[in-house]
Formats: C-alpha cells, structure tokens, sequence
C-alpha cells in the first residue's frame, strides 16, 4: 500500500530535502508551502507521487481548506512533517511595535502553524497509526546562537512542549509523535546568511568537526515514520553533530 506523507515548508532547506527523500523512497508527498513558483520547482522535479498545495500553515482558514481536500481524496495519511517555519529578529532594544509583529509572525508560522496541522491531520492519521515529526532546534535550549532570537528560540521550544503534548495523547492509538532538533545546517534559508567567520567558528566547536546538512535530517525523519522506530515517541533528538548534547 503507497504511503502518504504530509510535508510543510516543503518548497526549502530541510523541509524540501525531506519531501524529496520520502518521494524517492516510494511515499506519495503531499508538498505544502507558500511560494508557487517554488512548488511548481518541485513539482517539476518530481513529477510523480509528489501533489503540491500553495498553503499558508499560519492562515486558519487555509490549513482548514487544505485538510478538507485532503480527507476528499485520501482516506488516510501516514505521516506529517512540520517542518514549516522562519526566523525573525526580536530583542529587546528594537521598538516595541516592531517586536511583536516580529514575534506573533513567527510564532504563528512555527509554532501555531504545527498545532493547527497535527489536530487537523490527527482523524486521518488515526486510520493508518501514524508519526508526526516536529522540526525543532538546538535554539530551543540554546536561546539562539546570538542576539535577536527570543521569538525563534521560544517557539522552538513551544514545539518541543506540543510534541509531548500529542504524543500523549495519540501515542495510545498508535500514532508516535517526536521532535528533530537540528543544529547548524548548511545551505538552508537560515545559515546561508551566516559569514564565512561565524561558520568556521560554529564548525570548530562541533565535535564531530563538520556542518551538518539536509539530508542527516531527512535520513532521521524517514526512519521515524517507519515501523523500525514504532517504540520511539515523545523524544527530542538532537542532531548536531554533538555541538549540544545531553538535553
């Protein structure tokens, strides 16, 4: 029976690389994101076993109307991957205004955005005992790698805190939810920005002596929605090359 998978933030970084993995693995991926011309970039590029939706994970009314189309033309989903999300800088010496719009932005993408997705997605996840995987962030016990990150490292948090919270809850049916906490991954929208210096320095400090990418978290993702990791729920795990550990 094909397998299907429910990606967010789809379109990049590590949400892309683990829709990509789980198509060429055989799951039918149902890819959403916001960006159209990104969507139809991956659509292009898997043509098959890949449908994407142009869905705001924020817009209640959005993840209201994808998940409607979604119960109309599948009788169950297997997986669904959180992977959505965005930095924004908020600290405390910008101006208040600017602060909270910042906040509320990405905390409503990150965090409620991952709320809204996994209690729409849990009836159909319920029919074929399913995984929810939440892409955290070492950020959610480091505070962030520097200033600027109260709302990234908060709602990072948060989502550690939800991820209990559904495991709970649906692990007694049969529905495992964990969390991936990535530490610093190249390539992606949020390390691209980082200059050469800082990426030295990160690199230096991380025992295993190397970034991370993409696919050490895809490869984690695939084997937590497998039946070899049945007996996993309820788990934070970090990979980042040993840059934090023991949390």
């Amino acid at each position: 029976m094909e397998k299907i998978a429910v990606v967010t933030g789809a379109t990049s970084g590590i949400g892309r690389a683990i829709a990509g993995k789980f198509i060429r693995e055989g799951y039918n991926v149902l890819a959403v994101g916001r960006d159209e011309e990104k969507l139809a970039g991956l659509k292009n590029e898997y043509p098959v076993n890949c449908e994407t939706f142009k869905t705001d994970v924020s817009d209640r009314k959005g993840v209201g109307s994808f998940f409607k189309k979604v119960a109309s033309e599948y009788d169950r989903i297997d997986s669904l991957i959180n992977a959505a999300g965005f930095i924004k800088t908020v600290n405390t010496t910008m101006p208040f205004e600017e602060a909270y719009n910042n906040w509320e932005s990405v905390l409503n993408t990150n965090l409620t955005g991952a709320f809204m997705m996994s209690v729409l997605a849990a009836p159909l996840l319920r029919k074929g005992k399913g995984h929810i995987i939440n892409i955290s962030s070492i950020g959610a016990f480091t505070g962030g790698s520097s200033t600027g990150g109260i709302a990234y490292a908060a709602a990072k948090a948060g989502l550690n805190g939800l991820t209990f919270g559904l495991a709970r809850e649906l692990s007694p049916e049969g529905i495992t939810v964990n969390s991936i906490a990535p530490g610093f991954i190249e390539k992606t929208g949020f390390t691209n920005v980082f200059p050469e210096e800082k990426v030295r320095q990160i690199v230096k400090s991380v025992p295993v002596g190397r970034a991370g990418n993409v696919d050490d978290i895809a490869e984690l993702c695939l084997f937590l929605c497998s039946d070899k990791a049945g007996y996993i729920t309820g788990e934070i795990i970090n990979v980042n090359g040993g840059w934090l550990f023991g949390r």
